[in-house]
């Protein structure tokens, strides 16, 4: 009997946990969460991957073995394949179910359903009835679900763009605050902020996987509030700001987190609001192949905005990485902080 689901705190856990945690408990489960990324998290990951494997897909490994590890009833491991009708993810990321299933055994029962929005009658709700009917759970049991989950999310990417990061607005839904206020509150700081002299604004750039995870970046965004630098990140950018950049774009590329981290790129570009941009990447994945070349002959044409890029994977460290962005803040500082 399935009491408990786990979901691995990696990949799209970021953008939406908060909707798949409404989902289970509204059934009835309880949701086990792996640990914080750590060494040992990393070492399980790359233990039984391959070594050409981006370190995103050596860390979910690592998080599922962790879950393992804490007994829970169900793994959650969706085949994502499509989210908004047109692109698809990562190619790892449609094969992932079946990477797992092959390195490990005695999976617990295991819950991949496959998400695909492109297909001819395929509709959100589908997905969520299926992933129900697997754990005993009724059409309309799973359809009330999904629909609590679904305002969840909505109520979750409306505190993101008014300013919150991933962990604030998690917290906000987590403790039942009231989200109109929360936004309010977030944006009168907002305007505190730009209004601060001296203060850097910066546009980071990159999966949320990488943004988020504070092991794998080297606690890239506390390293920038020490710096004295306001990160503005592009989850925050609201889904009119994104789309907006799509005439700029050759064509769109194939996969749907790549094209968000391109447009959010070439909207922090188009506006005259930040001092430089950080675009965070994955040592050895194949998409930001093409995403790192479109920002960078974008980022030319904004020769008043600087542009870093910053490679991780499993050996990054963090002295190596402080020193890059106290010399890019420095740099910055030296040339005249962006005019308010």
């Amino acid at each position: 009997m399935v009491r408990t689901v786990g979901i691995p705190r990696a990949l799209v856990y970021y953008y939406y946990y908060p909707q798949w945690k409404t989902f289970f408990e509204d059934l009835g489960f309880k949701v086990v969460v792996s640990d914080k990324t750590s060494k040992r998290i990393v070492d399980l990951g790359v233990k039984i991957t391959l070594n050409d494997a981006c370190i995103p897909i050596k860390l979910v490994h690592g998080h599922i073995l962790d879950l393992m590890e804490k007994k829970v009833d169900a793994l959650f491991v969706p085949r994502l394949v499509s989210l908004d009708s047109d692109a698809t993810l990562c190619p790892k990321f449609l094969g992932l179910p079946d990477m797992v299933r092959s390195k490990m055994d005695k999976l617990p029962v295991y819950i991949d359903e496959r998400l695909d929005n492109r297909r001819r009658g395929y509709t959100e709700e589908k997905f969520y009835i299926q992933v129900g009917n697997k754990l005993g759970k009724t059409k309309s049991e799973s359809l009330a679900a999904f629909r609590h989950s679904k305002q969840v999310f909505e109520d979750y990417r409306k505190l993101l763009t008014s300013g919150l990061n991933a962990f604030e607005a998690m917290e906000i839904l987590d403790k039942g605050k009231n989200i109109e206020e929360a936004v309010k509150e977030q944006q009168k700081k907002n305007t505190l902020e730009i209004s601060e002299t001296g203060k850097l604004h910066f546009a980071v750039i990159g999966y949320v996987y990488l943004i988020y995870d504070d092991f794998v970046n080297a606690n890239l965004l506390k390293k920038l509030d020490q710096l004295g630098a306001v990160p503005h990140l592009f989850d925050q950018l609201p889904e009119e700001g994104i789309a907006a950049q799509a005439e700029k774009m050759p064509r769109e590329l194939f996969w749907m987190f790549s094209n968000r981290v391109v447009k959010g790129a070439f909207h922090y570009l188009s506006e005259d609001k930040i001092d430089g941009i950080i675009h965070v990447s994955a040592f050895g994945c194949g998409p930001d192949a093409m995403t790192t070349k479109l920002i960078e002959i974008q980022a030319k044409y904004h020769t008043t905005i600087p542009y870093m890029r910053i490679l991780v994977d499993e050996h990054t460290g963090e002295a190596g990485l402080m020193t890059r962005l106290e010399s890019f803040t420095d740099m910055i500082r030296r040339k005249g902080v962006r005019k308010k």
